[in-house]
């Protein structure tokens, strides 16, 4: 009873997707200003059309089509958007991977006067 259980188990690994694995993603730049894109990129272990980026520090989430096993795209930070974020890959509704960041707030500063 025991192999047979442990033979199934076994059986269930193997029959799991490669893109079940976690990859970590690369996020560029970081930290980021607020309001401005950043460039997520990484494998898509399995996945072969197109990879779901989602973050909350994005406006939308964004699909990236898949090319040769790698995937790359650009996302707009919110301008609202300050302080340390994650960003998550799926493909068929299954998360894969994932990366983090940071992003700095925009601060507008009055002009000084001359002379002063």
């Amino acid at each position: 009873m025991r192999k047979l259980a442990a033979a199934a188990s076994l059986a269930m690994l193997a029959a799991t997707p490669a893109f079940a694995a976690t990859n970590k993603l690369k996020v560029s730049p970081n930290p980021v200003t607020a309001g401005k894109s950043v460039k997520v990129s990484g494998s898509a272990h399995g996945c072969t059309t197109a990879v779901k980026l989602s973050s909350r520090a994005f406006s939308k989430s964004v699909n990236a089509q898949v090319r040769h096993g790698k995937f790359s795209a650009k996302a707009r930070t919110k301008s609202s958007a300050d302080g340390h974020y994650t960003v998550s890959a799926s493909c068929g509704g299954k998360k894969f991977g994932s990366g983090s960041f940071n992003v700095a707030g925009f601060y507008w500063t009055e002009p000084s006067e001359p002379g002063e």
